[in-house]
């Protein structure tokens, strides 16, 4: 495999399938989400910006327009920024160490 064909796989714009799509509308709409939405924040979710992204997935297959390829491309996007975000290892945040700290067996 060429280095240009690396280059053209890694910079072709990734849209999630419908079917990814779907799954994500249904566990919004799930009851065990909306009760834990409700228990959270007071309220029930609508889901109607996954319901949007799935029918928008649905219409691209069809109708192939650029403006709901971008569409799909931002939210896609935006899908993976924040599942990278919410599943960093703890190594992001904590600094490691090789030995306790100077004051760790310290009385008062």
């Amino acid at each position: 495999m060429e280095e240009s064909d690396v280059e053209n796989k890694e910079n072709r714009e990734k849209i999630l399938s419908c079917v990814d799509f779907y799954d994500i509308w249904r566990r919004c709409s799930s009851i065990s989400s909306q009760f834990h939405r409700y228990y959270q924040y007071g309220e029930f979710s609508p889901c109607i910006r996954e319901k949007k992204n799935f029918k928008s997935c649905l219409w691209y297959k069809v109708s192939k327009t650029p403006e709901l390829k971008a569409e799909l491309i931002a939210e896609t996007k935006e899908i993976d920024d924040f599942l990278n975000f919410v599943h960093k290892p703890s190594s992001s945040v904590w600094e490691f160490r090789e030995n306790p700290a100077a004051d760790w067996l310290k009385k008062e």
